[in-house]
């Protein structure tokens, strides 16, 4: 361990729509806790519970959620989805666009 680090935190980053949230955590993170340095693995092969279980990383970030006993799931942010389609189509002029509009 690095002098001056008293702890490591290795956090499991399981899909791309979070990486875009990392930057402004670490800062954050780092303000507040200066010896806590941390790691970040991304596509951890042997899958989230397991490597939680096993301890192979402390916290993981994903945007599905794993009901299992072992683990305790915290709601960090929503993202908003973003519906794209050609100017010609008809769900072009909406305003919002429902999961309904986009069934069959």
């Amino acid at each position: 361990m690095n002098a001056g680090i008293d702890h490591v935190v290795r956090i499991a980053i399981e899909d791309d729509s979070a990486f875009h949230r990392v930057p402004a955590f670490l800062r954050a993170f780092r303000e507040d806790n200066d010896r806590i340095d941390i790691r970040i693995m991304c596509n951890t092969r042997r899958g989230l519970v397991p490597s939680l279980r096993d301890r192979h990383v402390d916290l993981a970030i994903t945007s599905g959620e794993d009901k299992h006993p072992a683990i305790r799931t915290e709601h960090l942010f929503q993202d908003p989805l973003v519906f794209i389609c050609a100017p010609e189509h008809p769900l072009a002029e909406r305003q919002s666009v429902f999961a309904r509009d986009i069934e069959g």
